[in-house]
């Protein structure tokens, strides 16, 4: 092996410049092989660093031919053409119970596979797999790179010094505190690409910068903060970008420290709404969009709303249904829907109307593809845009409750629902359709009302969980769940169906916990208004059930699961005796409990629950159950619910 390794490393350096690509293909071998081999890459190339460290260095610097392409239309002030804009794929999200592939600076630096980048990932991956031990070579050539006299060299160090940030950060913590201070100095480099490959290599480092002492009087975050908001104004589209995903990339380590910045953020972001072209516009709704999903409610304040919205709702008004840009602006409203809650009321109608005509343009578009699939010049509709629009639909419905009933009704929004099922070609549609009927039937039922026997058919069906439809299948599940919750007895006749799909799953343990914990929750859900039907089959699942709740947090879907819980062993307790270990457990994670209007105590009914058991039970089948439980358990249960051994 240590002929192949010496070999390939030659093959690395050489010049050859033929149809062979001989550096690119060697690199590739080594992201193969360091992706598929993680221990015999440490104990092969462990010896060689010293020599393949430098090789990969040297195919980290730009050569002409890329710089070329770079220099195309970078200039900010030169329009975008938006049939050059890549498509976006919609993000559906998951409801109800929820327990990257390397890129260098930009998502447009360049668009085919360089020798550039194929080394850069060789080193990433040399840098997870050894760990610290490589800084010992990569920290002092990195040096000896960053005082070169050409700016190209300089370059790809700051390339390296990113590139083996996550796999060497306790090496790197030495090296931080001079060299981010450094890295922000570089921002104003009169080359735009080293300017851009600073914010990218800052952003590699945002976790260890938010996690310092004293972040808003340390040298790291507040500089940085203003440095990437200020780099968002560069002349150049690709410094524009990066500073864009850096400052997002930061967003999700800040989160509150961001707060006494909402203000000039805002306000940079408004800028670049106005100055930006097509493709960086789109980087400006993300950052935005991951700013709310990360500040919550602090920004919910007037001035920060009126600060932001009227743009945003200009761009809304002005941004054709299937302009490419449109998906990442429906993502954005979505967070900010979701930040801003009832605030948002003012801006619904338009935005709800602008959904409506987004889902009603694709329905259009995909009866015509349907219908002459081979006709010419007739293409197959872009779903993305229709996921978008439902997943914002949704978050209106839950910022808003019960007020967008008015809305829901005019609008005739349970024949888009249904209309939106029958795309069965489509699984994140799906998925986005059934978060949307939850929404929906638990905000302002009355408005689906007459299309629940179709709904309740249509999510039965979906509850099959494949590798396919994994996602699917969670909607699908928390959505009957939802409307078991609200149409009560008038589930009798769907209880037997449901729970033959979902006691399997439940009982699963290689399914994921979050479909696991959805399961039993929507189970709780029949059982409180069925308590009957659901407990012949306690024995089948209590044990799977309780396990199951213990994880999921004291929210009000956990309260439901365990009122449920509690009448169907009222009805029938004899199958709980075996599982008592277990049951006591799941009682005890609870913590904090909610009061639920015109519903009697939880802690009351689960006390009483108990305390049947210890009745019921001779005292030394109890003592022998109480004797397995986990200290932590029985001190709860002593301190909750008064109950000893």
């Amino acid at each position: 092996m240590n002929d192949i390794v010496t070999f390939l490393i030659h093959c690395t350096a050489s010049p050859d410049e033929s149809e062979f690509n001989i550096p690119t293909e060697a690199c590739e071998f080594w992201i193969a092989f360091l992706e598929m081999h993680s221990e015999m890459s440490v104990k092969c190339l462990t010896p060689h660093i010293a020599q393949l460290v430098p090789t990969i260095l040297n195919r980290m610097v730009y050569v002409q031919e890329e710089l070329d392409e770079l220099d195309d239309d970078d200039d900010a002030k030169i329009p975008d053409r938006l049939d050059q804009i890549k498509p976006r794929f919609a993000r559906s999200k998951y409801k109800g119970s929820q327990n990257a592939q390397w890129d260098e600076e930009t998502e447009e630096a360049e668009n085919r596979w360089s020798l550039r980048k194929s080394a850069a990932y060789s080193l990433d991956l040399l840098a997870r797999r050894i760990g610290d031990p490589l800084l010992s070579v990569v920290i002092p050539d990195v040096m000896k790179r960053l005082g070169h006299n050409d700016w190209l060299v300089r370059e790809s160090a700051i390339l390296a010094l990113g590139a083996v940030a996550d796999g060497t950060m306790s090496g790197m913590l030495k090296h931080l505190p001079e060299l981010v201070p450094f890295l922000i100095r570089l921002t104003n480099d009169e080359q735009k690409i080293v300017r851009s490959i600073a914010c990218w290599t800052l952003s590699r480092y945002s976790k260890w910068i938010t996690r310092q002492p004293n972040p808003y009087d340390n040298p790291f975050f507040k500089p940085l903060v203003v440095t990437l908001i200020g780099r968002m104004a560069d002349g150049s589209k690709r410094v524009q970008e990066a500073a864009c995903s850096s400052f997002a990339a930061l967003e999700e380590y800040a989160t509150d420290l961001l707060v006494p910045f909402l203000q000039p953020t805002l306000n940079k972001f408004v800028e670049c709404l106005q100055h930006y072209q097509a493709k960086n516009t789109i980087l400006v709704y993300d950052a935005l969009g991951t700013l709310a999903e990360h500040v919550h409610s602090a920004l919910d304040k007037p001035e920060l709303i009126n600060i932001i919205m009227p743009p945003l709702m200009q761009k809304w008004q002005t941004t054709a249904p299937d302009d490419p840009r449109m998906q990442a602006l429906l993502e954005c409203m979505t967070s900010i829907c979701l930040a801003l809650r009832d605030n948002f009321a003012p801006f619904a109608p338009m935005v709800f109307q602008g959904c409506m005509q987004i889902a009603q343009l694709f329905f259009t578009q995909y009866g015509v593809f349907i219908t002459n699939p081979n006709g010419e010049g007739i293409k197959e509709p872009q779903h993305d845009y229709l996921v978008g629009a439902l997943d914002l639909l949704s978050a209106l419905t839950e910022a808003l409750g019960p007020k967008i009933t008015g809305l829901l009704t005019s609008a005739n929004i349970g024949s888009l629902l249904v209309e939106a099922c029958k795309l069965t070609d489509y699984n994140s549609v799906k998925q986005s359709t059934f978060a949307l009927i939850g929404d929906v039937v638990h905000n302002a039922y009355e408005s689906v009302q007459s299309n629940m026997p179709f709904f309740i058919n249509i999510l039965i069906e979906n509850i099959r969980p494949t590798f396919e439809n994994m996602a699917v299948c969670h909607n699908a599940i928390w959505a009957f769940g939802e409307i078991a919750a609200r149409a009560g007895n008038q589930m009798q006749p769907f209880v037997l169906q449901s729970l033959q799909q979902l006691i399997p799953m439940l009982n699963n343990l290689q399914m994921g916990d979050g479909l696991r914990e959805n399961a039993a929750i929507t189970i709780g859900r029949l059982a409180w208004s069925n308590p009957k039907d659901v407990a012949a089959y306690l024995q089948t699942f209590l044990r799977s059930y309780c396990m199951a709740l213990c994880n999921v947090p004291d929210n009000g879907e956990k309260d439901a699961a365990f009122r449920g819980l509690v009448a169907a062993i009222n009805v029938n307790p004899e199958p709980a005796v075996p599982h008592l270990f277990f049951l006591c457990t799941a009682i005890a994670s609870w913590e904090r409990f909610r009061e639920v209007k015109g519903q009697p105590s939880l802690r009351d009914m689960l006390k009483g629950v108990i305390v049947n058991y210890k009745t019921m039970l001779p005292p030394e089948q109890w003592a022998i159950m109480w004797r397995d439980l986990h200290s932590d358990v029985k001190e709860r249960l002593l301190k909750t619910y008064q109950l000893q051994g």
